[in-house]
């Protein structure tokens, strides 16, 4: 956003975002900062239990359950905070580029829709990454 502002590209009008409810380029980075921090937390959190082999501790699933639990939170959460009409937005937008077969593709599913695309790499990293957290790890063969 912060490029295409730069280069006075009317990105509003290009995405149909609602200019009331638009996220500054401070905005987006600070909501990005704070989901960064918690991730950092669970990081440390796994690396913590991946240190100490004790086994009165919870399970070392329990930095991505903790992530995951709150990656949801924050995106369905009913309550005016963490910019809900940004996140309805996005919601609405994935809905649509589910149906996308059935229904009217705008520009900007189209373009979100790219984007997902296009992470191809990543998608297969982080299924990856979950089949290390589920498959390996120091409780190999004491967790169920």
């Amino acid at each position: 956003m912060q490029i295409l502002a730069h280069y006075r590209i009317n990105y509003m009008y290009i995405f149909e975002i609602n200019p009331a409810s638009a996220l500054s380029p401070y905005q987006m980075y600070s909501f990005t900062l704070r989901f960064s921090f918690i991730l950092f937390l669970c990081c440390l959190l796994a690396s913590t239990i991946f240190r100490i082999h004790d086994t009165r501790l919870p399970s070392y699933k329990l930095p991505i359950m903790i992530m995951s639990g709150c990656f949801g939170f924050i995106m369905f959460c009913p309550l005016n905070f963490f910019y809900r009409n940004a996140r309805w937005t996005l919601i609405k937008c994935i809905a649509v580029i589910m149906i996308a077969p059935f229904s009217v593709v705008k520009f900007r599913h189209f373009f979100f829709a790219n984007i997902i695309t296009s992470t191809n790499q990543m998608m297969y990293d982080t299924a990856d990454m979950i089949c290390f957290y589920q498959h390996s790890g120091p409780f190999k063969g004491k967790v169920p």
